[in-house]
């Protein structure tokens, strides 16, 4: 069963807080403080998992990094 989780990624100086649906196998080794190569298109940050697959965040805020 897929599971919403709210993920906040930092990119460069800007915070994004994102909402993605997915399987717990997927999201499983993403803890704080690990690095994922990541862009942003449009709406979306696309992020490369360790196994080299891609999930697809929904952006829904962004601000300013501390």
């Amino acid at each position: 069963m897929a599971i919403v989780y709210k993920i906040s990624m930092r990119l460069g100086d800007t915070l994004y807080l994102c909402q993605v649906s997915g399987f717990t196998s997927v999201l499983m080794d993403w803890t704080r403080g690990k690095e994922f190569p990541a862009k942003v298109n449009g709406k979306v940050l696309l992020v490369k998992t360790p196994n080299g697959q891609t999930v697809d965040l929904n952006i829904v805020g962004k601000k300013t990094a501390k």
